[in-house]
């Protein structure tokens, strides 16, 4: 089975392209010898194998290919089919006989969140990142135009692929997985934390909820990102839960992150239904800070694009990692929330973390001995007392 995601584009390229050329070139005198059956679109050789083309843009003709059997499938400009599709043509690798089972891919290298390079360079699965426990079944082979020079026209090359811009020429002459100006976070970008930080070694730790309900929902799709600012200015993620809860649900998870976490800040937007959480949860002492809403999600993560090009965010979930590479989404399918809040929870660190932050053994730093353990002492028995000791802790920094 040859598979593209569009039916019309492996007839054309296929069919009626590469597999007479192949079989003129490489078996002479086969072809009379074929059955070709353009109803199903099908080809039978002479000992009954049979070689069928599909595409999965048509339901109908899927459903009817999808209902045999086969020994290989080959996915042909697999860039252009999601993971999902893919999966679902797998499940027909199953035909009984003697034959080594063997799946074949080929594409122009997309961006590297695509699958392909999930899968086939980093061996890793596609929606979780973890390793894969077959790894060795993937093989893959760089093929560039100037592999295959003998069949290609030199002026092809020269006049029209040296002379692409820089990220289609790496693409298309030199076979290479890239970003593209459609990136709004750059896979160089996307690290995890070195170590695992406790709530004491971050000064600053804010929380965000971006829910996404309308009037007809009844549940909403929403995400909880909690970060924390370190003192040495890195930004990590420590939690982002997301889901598909209720009303009653949603304040709960609110509630219990905020417990778990406690952090100084949580950012909700101030428009419908979100300035309607932000009340309720102020009401059960939880310091909310209502941010301006913003239509435009893409300039919205534009605008914390720069704290990622400085080297000073660290994504952990894979799940954000995964949303964050693919955003904007090409699809509507899976939860896209989780951009929209941790987008949200760094813009609360930019809000509340240009202060000065210095871990408390620092404040005594320049005192003399005597001085040192007395402040000290002092403020260990002001921390004691909600609010007393930071404000005195200002006050002495002062």
């Amino acid at each position: 089975m040859i598979l593209r995601k569009h039916f019309n584009h492996v007839k054309q390229s296929i069919w009626y392209d590469t597999l007479p050329k192949v079989m003129d070139l490489c078996f002479p005198g086969l072809a009379p010898m074929c059955k070709l059956n353009r109803s199903d679109w099908f080809i039978q050789f002479p000992n009954k194998s049979e070689i069928w083309i599909g595409g999965l843009d048509d339901k109908e003709r899927t459903e009817k290919i999808l209902g045999n059997e086969y020994s290989t499938i080959f996915f042909n400009e697999c860039s252009e089919i999601s993971w999902a599709a893919r999966n679902i043509a797998m499940t027909r690798l199953s035909e009984k006989n003697d034959l080594i089972k063997r799946v074949y891919y080929d594409c122009n290298p997309p961006k590297r969140s695509h699958w392909t390079h999930k899968v086939f360079i980093e061996h890793v699965d596609p929606l979780t990142d973890e390793p894969l426990d077959d790894a060795d079944n993937y093989a893959s082979l760089l093929m560039n135009p100037m592999d295959n020079i003998k069949n290609i026209d030199p002026a092809y090359i020269k006049d029209v692929l040296e002379k692409l811009p820089p990220l289609l020429r790496d693409r298309f002459l030199y076979g290479l997985f890239v970003s593209d100006d459609s990136d709004i976070f750059r896979p160089e970008w996307i690290k995890k934390s070195d170590t695992i930080l406790d709530r004491s070694e971050f000064p600053l730790v804010v929380m965000a909820c971006d829910p996404a309900m309308s009037e007809k929902d009844t549940a909403c799709e929403t995400s909880i990102t909690t970060l924390g600012l370190a003192y040495d200015g890195l930004i990590h993620e420590i939690e982002t839960v997301s889901g598909r809860w209720s009303w009653k649900d949603l304040k709960a998870s609110c509630r219990a992150a905020h417990d778990v976490h406690k952090p100084d800040y949580f950012g909700v937007e101030k428009v419908a239904a979100q300035r309607w959480l932000g009340d309720e949860l102020k009401e059960e002492g939880i310091n909310v800070v209502q941010l301006e809403a913003d239509a435009d999600k893409i300039r919205r993560a534009i605008t914390v694009t720069d704290l990622f090009e400085q080297d000073r965010v660290r994504v952990n979930d894979p799940k954000t990692r995964k949303q964050l590479l693919e955003f904007p989404p090409q699809d509507d399918h899976g939860l896209r929330d989780r951009v929209d809040s941790f987008v949200y929870a760094l813009r609360l660190i930019k809000l509340y973390g240009g202060a000065e932050y210095e871990r408390p053994v620092d404040k005594y730093a320049g005192l003399d001995p005597r001085s040192k353990q007395f402040w000290q002492d002092h403020f260990n028995e002001m921390d004691e007392k909600p609010g007393v000791g930071a404000t005195l802790g200002r006050f002495i920094n002062g």
